[in-house]
């Protein structure tokens, strides 16, 4: 079940088979919406709409998007799961969902990680 606390506006979820972006106006009704949102996981495909770049570092290909001095690289491993880990030495294998990276990435660079108008 989500936690409250870690739901902001521009988050996405999946709600009722859709994927729905949460605005100002959701926030107000936020308790009602909640048995019915959940996370989305990250992926490759989740990971390209949002603008992250296929690369290869030393025969490796990843996942990366760099904003405001802030590398966000998602590496491959087993099992095919990605990992995430910021500017090359910070390791979050707690962050799997696109609303905990939303959440990081914000904080991180006071933008937002949302999809560009022509992919929603």
């Amino acid at each position: 079940m989500l936690d409250i606390i870690e739901i902001r506006p521009y988050n996405y979820f999946e709600f009722k088979g859709q994927i729905k972006q949460i605005g100002v106006s959701d926030l107000v009704n936020i308790g009602t919406l909640l048995p019915l949102l959940r996370p989305l996981s990250i992926n490759s495909v989740r990971l390209s709409r949002l603008n992250f770049a296929s690369i290869t570092i030393s025969e490796r290909r990843l996942l990366q998007k760099f904003c405001a001095n802030v590398y966000f690289n998602f590496h491959r491993i087993k099992d095919d799961k990605l990992l995430l880990v910021v500017n090359n030495d910070i390791k979050l294998p707690h962050i799997k969902y696109i609303h905990q990276l939303q959440n990081l990435y914000y904080d991180m660079t006071e933008d937002i990680l949302k999809l560009p108008e022509h992919v929603v």
